[in-house]
């Protein structure tokens, strides 16, 4: 798998970009940063989209995304836990906000079409299988799996300490490749990080450890003010992370 780094931050600033991440040229995970990160020829190549949860940084510009599209191609494939896919509809795509595309350009051709992710087992998107895993933040949110037949890749999206993901990840023993975990705070924040569902990297750590698992770690969703701070407190609790920037390509 080719995973390119569109947008991996916790915030907005110069230089910041919300989480948006290409998996091999034609599946988006998270919608926080494309069409800003993307020549029109490469967004147009992307068939599918998996929606981890509906906060602003992660879904912000999928609706410039389905609006670029519309019309010059078949159908982008919006996929998503239940309650993600309602948020989505009633509070984004619902002709006020932005216009309702799964109407348009017309109901026999929309430019976007919404498929429900089955919680608690392999759902086939395009050429990989995908599971949700709920985990713990301030609005309904889902980890992700995605499995190309070979390898998988792990996405805590933003959550707290959840065992749940971590005791999946470990059960997938070697096939796991790597993990894109959520770091937004540093540890002296770790009482706020808890409160609204985020991880610092002790917690992180944390979870590495109670899960006996092993893995190589992509650090993202952090602060642009506290990225040097969480680099030093990953390397002094001995986590095996690379701390993404936009614009890294990574193999995996």
């Amino acid at each position: 798998m080719k995973l390119e780094v569109l947008g991996c931050h916790g915030d907005l600033a110069p230089g910041a970009f919300s989480p948006g991440y290409l998996l091999d040229d034609r599946v988006l995970i998270d919608a926080g940063t494309v069409c800003s990160a993307l020549s029109h020829r490469r967004a147009m190549k992307i068939d599918h989209v998996l929606v981890s949860h509906a906060h602003m940084d992660h879904v912000k510009e999928l609706p410039f995304l389905i609006n670029q599209v519309a019309g010059s191609r078949p159908a982008v494939q919006v996929w998503a836990a239940g309650e993600v896919l309602d948020d989505l509809s009633r509070h984004l795509f619902n002709s006020r906000l932005w216009p309702d595309f799964t109407r348009l350009p017309s109901v026999k051709s929309p430019a976007m079409k919404l498929r429900s992710l089955r919680p608690d087992r392999w759902n086939r998107v395009g050429e990989y299988r995908v599971r949700t895993l709920g985990v713990n933040h301030a609005v309904p949110t889902f980890g992700l799996f995605i499995d190309d037949g070979m390898k998988v890749l792990g996405y805590t999206s933003d959550t707290g300490p959840c065992m749940e993901f971590w005791d999946f990840a470990g059960e997938l023993g070697e096939r796991l490749a790597a993990v894109i975990a959520e770091v937004t705070s540093p540890d002296f924040e770790q009482e706020r990080a808890v409160a609204h569902g985020h991880l610092t990297p002790g917690l992180l750590c944390d979870e590495l450890r109670r899960a006996g698992l092993e893995v190589p770690i992509l650090a993202v969703h952090m602060k642009s003010g506290s990225v040097s701070a969480i680099e030093r407190q990953l390397g002094k609790h001995a986590v095996p992370a690379h701390i993404c920037s936009p614009g890294d390509l990574i193999r995996i």
